[in-house]
């Protein structure tokens, strides 16, 4: 039984390796599979054709956000010094306030507040 177990897996190896040599002979002819290879490789050149008019149109410099955001950071609280955006809503300074100093008010942490609410 060993033997023939060897023996068809040497025969199964055999019928592969065939069918390999079929379709290297059928791309080496130009068949459906060697144009789907060619497809892709035509898509990959228009994809890097693309990224590289991209490129050319991005503005030139740093295209970091960081900078803009560092400059965005206006609101400082006056207590632990965490900044905030200059666009941050009272609601959000309050809630800072409350959770981080319960002891202070609201103004104390941002004077231009005002009257706080």
């Amino acid at each position: 039984p060993l033997s023939c177990q060897l023996a068809l897996s040497s025969q199964q190896r055999e019928k592969k390796e065939e069918g390999r040599g079929e379709e290297e002979k059928q791309a080496a002819q130009g068949t459906v599979a060697a144009v789907v290879v060619m497809t892709r490789g035509n898509q990959r050149d228009k994809d890097r054709q693309r990224a590289a008019a991209r490129a050319k149109q991005a503005p030139k410099g740093a295209c970091s956000q960081l900078d803009a955001n560092k400059k965005a950071l206006t609101i400082v609280c006056s207590i632990c010094k965490q900044q905030f955006m200059g666009t941050s809503s009272a609601s959000i300074l309050n809630q800072h306030a409350e959770s981080k100093h319960p002891k202070s008010s609201v103004t104390d942490c941002f004077p231009h507040l005002g009257g706080g609410s």
